[in-house]
C-alpha cells in the first residue's frame, strides 16, 4: 500500500516536472524585448527565487516562477551572481539565466563610481552627479521631484507614504556606494538609490517601527535631523531619546540643523537671524517635526530612532572638537553654554 503511494507521488511529481519543462519551453522560446538600458541590481546573497521576482518586476522576464524553474531544473540556481546587470534587446529565458549566472562585466569605460556620504540633500546629491557629468543639476533635482510627485511605484507601501506626504525624495535616497552607467537616465540612478533603501530597511526594523508609535515618515525625518546634529555615532541613540523627550513633553525640537537647512549654512550655532527665520523646517519657531527630512539618512541614525536610549535629558550642545554635552534642565543647558560656546 505504502509502495503504491509513492509511486503514485513520483508519478504525480514527474508530470508537474513535465508540464514544468513544457511551460518554459512554450513559453520561454517568446523573448522579450527591451527598448530602453533597464539597470537591475542583484544584492550580494540573494537567492535564485528573489532574482527571477525582481526580473518579473522590471518586465525583464514576464514570469518570475518560470525563470526559477529554468534556474532549478538547468542546476543554474546556485550560480546567481551579485552586481549590476543591464537589459537591452530581446531575452529569452536561457538568455536572461546566462546573464545573471554570469559575473558582470567590468567596464570602466561605461561605468561611473559615485559616493553618497550619509546625511547629504538632495541638492548636494544632484551637485555630485553634475560634476561627475551624469546628470546636470536641476534635472536631478526636477526628476526627484516628478518621481515623488507620481509616486506610482511606492504608493502602497507604508515606507515610502511620506513621499506622496510631501511631495520630495529628500530622505529616501539611500547613502551608499553605487556603481552608474555613463548614459544610465536620472529615473535609473533614482530608482537604484530608492530600491537600495528598501532593502536596507530590513524586518527587524520594519517590525520595531509597527512599534514605536511613529509613522516611517516621522521616523526618517527625526533619523536625518539626528544624522545631521550628531558628529559621533556612539552619540546618536541618546540624542534620538532627547528629540522624542521633547516631542513627548510637547517641546520645540530647537534643532540647529534644521535652521541649517533652511538657510543652506552649516552652522555650528545659528545667529539670532538665522534662529528666526520664518519656515516650517525652523524647528526654533514650530514646535513638532519638520515636514520633512533635512537629509538622507543611514541605518545607523534609523536605528537610533527607532531604538532610542531612554534619559532624563532634554538638553544637548556640540562643543568645537565634536563633544557632546548634555543637560536634564534648561538652567543646566545655560551654563554649559557658557561654558562651552561662548
Amino acid at each position: 500500500m505504502i509502495r503504491t503511494i509513492l509511486q503514485r507521488i513520483a508519478i504525480a511529481f514527474a508530470i508537474l516536472v513535465l508540464i514544468g519543462i513544457v511551460e518554459i519551453l512554450i513559453d520561454g522560446s517568446v523573448p522579450t524585448r527591451i527598448d530602453e538600458p533597464a539597470i537591475v541590481t542583484v544584492a550580494a546573497g540573494e537567492g535564485a527565487g528573489g532574482v527571477a521576482s525582481i526580473l518579473e518586476k522590471k518586465g525583464i522576464v514576464r514570469r518570475g516562477y518560470l525563470l526559477y524553474s529554468y534556474l532549478w531544473i538547468t542546476g543554474k540556481n546556485g550560480s546567481v551572481q551579485a552586481g549590476d546587470f543591464i537589459f537591452q534587446g530581446s531575452y529569452s529565458l536561457s538568455r536572461v539565466a546566462e546573464v545573471i549566472t554570469q559575473k558582470p562585466a567590468e567596464e570602466e569605460s561605461n561605468e561611473v563610481a559615485i559616493t553618497i556620504p550619509e546625511g547629504w540633500t538632495l541638492k548636494k546629491i544632484a551637485a555630485l552627479l553634475d560634476e561627475k557629468n551624469l546628470v546636470s543639476y536641476d534635472t536631478f533635482l526636477a526628476t526627484t521631484e516628478t518621481i515623488a510627485k507620481k509616486n506610482v511605484p511606492y504608493s502602497k507601501d507604508p515606507l515610502y507614504a511620506g513621499i506622496a506626504e510631501n511631495e520630495s525624495l529628500e530622505g529616501y535616497l539611500f547613502p551608499d556606494t553605487y556603481r552608474v552607467y555613463k548614459n544610465a537616465k536620472p529615473e535609473d540612478i533614482i530608482e537604484k538609490m530608492l530600491d537600495t533603501f528598501d532593502q536596507r530597511i530590513d524586518k527587524r526594523l520594519r517590525d520595531r517601527q509597527l512599534k514605536s508609535g511613529l509613522t516611517w515618515h516621522q521616523v526618517i525625518t527625526l533619523a536625518s535631523i539626528v544624522e545631521r546634529e550628531v558628529p559621533h555615532p556612539a552619540d546618536r541613540a541618546r540624542i534620538a531619546g532627547i528629540f522624542l523627550n521633547r516631542l513627548d513633553a510637547k517641546m520645540p525640537l530647537q534643532s540647529d540643523a534644521t535652521v541649517n537647512y533652511v538657510t543652506g549654512k552649516s552652522s555650528l550655532q545659528p545667529s539670532e537671524k538665522e534662529l528666526s527665520v520664518d519656515s516650517p523646517y525652523n524647528t526654533y519657531r514650530y514646535r513638532g517635526l519638520p515636514p520633512g527630512p533635512i537629509a538622507n539618512p543611514g541605518v545607523a541614525s534609523i536605528e537610533a530612532v527607532l531604538f532610542p536610549e531612554k534619559t532624563s535629558y532634554f538638553f544637548f550642545l556640540t562643543t568645537s572638537d565634536g563633544t557632546v554635552v548634555y543637560s536634564k534642565t534648561f538652567d543646566e543647558h545655560v551654563k554649559n553654554k557658557q561654558k562651552y560656546l561662548q
